[in-house]
């Protein structure tokens, strides 16, 4: 995992059927938000996308790669001193030919930070 225990800290992981929820805690101290940006920390939405990756990946106990994104929205900023927790709820959805298709959404203090729509290559 590149983020796990590095830039967040897993506080729940469950699956159920085709939907896994987690929560994981974001570390402030991470040297990332000294360059996104200094004075103004704000999470990259790559690092989000990243997680939410990861996340699955753990999940599946499988290598991902996301391989497409039909559909990512970005509708707040996580911010770290104010956002430390992110709830993230991925819908599993069809897998052909090694392609695992989902919906993420993202939320923070019951904000929506991200949602998403993707394809990502079991390895």
């Amino acid at each position: 995992m590149l983020f796990e225990g590095n830039l967040y800290t897993i506080i729940s992981i469950e699956g159920s059927g085709e939907i896994l929820n987690a929560s994981v805690m974001i570390m402030r101290n991470h040297p990332v938000f000294d360059g996104h940006f200094p004075g103004n920390p704000i999470l990259p939405g790559v690092c989000t996308l990243q997680i939410a990756g990861e996340l699955l990946s753990k999940h599946l106990d499988q290598k991902l790669m996301l391989v497409k994104s039909d559909n990512i929205k970005f509708m707040s900023l996580v911010i770290p001193t104010v956002n430390t927790i992110l709830k993230y709820e991925i819908s599993l959805g069809n897998k052909e030919e090694n392609i695992l298709s989902v919906k993420c959404t993202v939320t923070s203090n019951k904000v929506e930070v991200l949602k998403m729509k993707g394809s990502y290559l079991c390895q």
